[in-house]
């Protein structure tokens, strides 16, 4: 089979996880021969085309993001995580962080990136109004397995990497809560939430006037700042009309 190498983004300082390609084959996981060791391994062998790859999850790379895109923040001792935190990857959709991943190096228990993935979920969460949690949806692993779960809940499925093959029941299961589709659904269900205030002009280009503007705008409120929601209405609509962001 065709080489692929994948190159995560949060190795290279770039905004979105880039793929370099050697042949056309399009990037998967080799289950039967993946050999896992590394935390760097575990993120570019398994969980990006586990969670890029039309074959399994179909989430767009200009909807995946690496750790630069989110903030920092101290967790709680029992994450045993010292200084700043933040996830691995996450996956936005309409302006919402939809899911937060973590990888661990193999070895590690994959309950502490599991762990460690939700309580950075509620730190998200903690920034909107109470009762609207738009980082919903948790996926973790260290290499043999891999979890899936929401925020406020033990893990939804534990299944071993060999077993989330394309076509098998696992998979499909997954497909449908984890699946681009499913995420979709939800992030536009908090859109619906935070309409555009009361007598805000129609949109038809982003009220920061440009792009760089917007941009900035973006990354504040995805690393912690809040905003109200005429403002996450404005930085949808320019993420809708602008696949840099």
């Amino acid at each position: 089979m065709a080489p692929v190498k994948a190159i995560a983004e949060s190795h290279l300082g770039r905004r979105r996880v880039d793929y370099v390609l050697e042949s056309e084959a399009p990037l998967h996981i080799d289950h039967d021969s993946l050999v896992l060791k590394s935390e760097g391994d575990v993120e570019a062998k398994l969980l990006i085309p586990l969670i890029t790859n039309e074959l399994y999850l179909g989430v767009p790379s200009r909807n995946f993001f690496a750790k630069e895109y989110l903030g920092p923040t101290d967790l709680d001792k029992g994450a045993k995580v010292s200084g700043g935190y933040y996830p691995d990857f996450s996956v936005w959709i309409h302006g919402f962080p939809v899911v937060l991943v973590e990888a661990k190096t193999p070895g590690i228990l994959v309950e502490q990136a599991y762990r460690e993935a939700a309580l950075y979920a509620r730190h998200l969460n903690s920034k909107y109004p109470a009762g609207f949690n738009p980082a919903n949806f948790i996926i973790a692993s260290s290499g043999d397995r891999v979890l899936f779960g929401k925020w406020d809940a033990q893990p939804e499925f534990d299944i071993k990497q060999s077993k989330l093959r394309p076509g098998s029941k696992e998979l499909e299961d997954v497909q449908k809560v984890y699946g681009f589709t499913a995420l979709r659904d939800h992030a536009l269900g908090c859109q619906r939430k935070l309409k555009p205030a009361r007598g805000a002009p129609s949109v038809q280009r982003c009220r920061w006037a440009g792009a760089h503007q917007c941009q900035e705008a973006i990354k504040l409120v995805r690393g912690g700042a809040v905003a109200g929601p005429s403002a996450l209405f404005h930085i949808d609509r320019c993420q809708r009309y602008s696949r840099d962001f």
